[in-house]
């Protein structure tokens, strides 16, 4: 048995906040989301990546800064956890998430009927791993993280 530990699973952290501008319940509501999402994937021997975060939960103006540093994240990551919501550049990262075969974990909450958003997102399905999962409250997030890393994990033990 190796004495050495594997690196840190790398987790992209995929949200947007386009819509949330100028709403501080909403901002607050997703700062908690992404703080659970961050003390599980750490619990569980994982690292994370996120703009929202990064920018000190607010939004970053020019794309010319976000989109790189975002696309950079994607390619470096192991894989994503998506509130995928109505963004334009949350499809578009789930695309080239998707094209680099990367599993995804996507989030909705509460009675959200998530099939309504995704028909064109299909296929994405055949290229790499996707998982839906609706949530109803942070024990809920914690718990599909903690699976999905648990996932992840067997995915890397399979493949040595």
């Amino acid at each position: 048995m190796s004495t050495l530990r594997s690196a840190p699973l790398k987790l992209f952290i995929c949200t947007s906040i386009t819509q949330k501008v100028g709403k501080p319940a909403e901002i607050a509501k997703l700062c908690a989301l992404v703080e659970t999402i961050d003390r599980t994937a750490e619990a569980h021997g994982a690292t994370t990546s996120c703009g929202f975060r990064e920018e000190g939960w607010k939004g970053m103006e020019d794309p010319a800064l976000y989109v790189p540093r975002d696309f950079k994240w994607v390619r470096e990551c192991d894989a994503a956890i998506l509130i995928p919501e109505d963004s334009w550049g949350v499809r578009l990262e789930l695309g080239a998430l998707a094209i680099l075969e990367k599993p995804m974990l996507r989030l909705y909450e509460g009675d959200t009927d998530y099939k309504t958003g995704v028909e064109s997102e299909t296929g994405l399905g055949q290229l790499t791993r996707i998982f839906d999962r609706v949530f109803h409250s942070l024990e809920d997030v914690e718990q599909h993280v903690k699976e999905f890393i648990d996932f992840l994990r067997s995915l890397k033990d399979h493949a040595r």
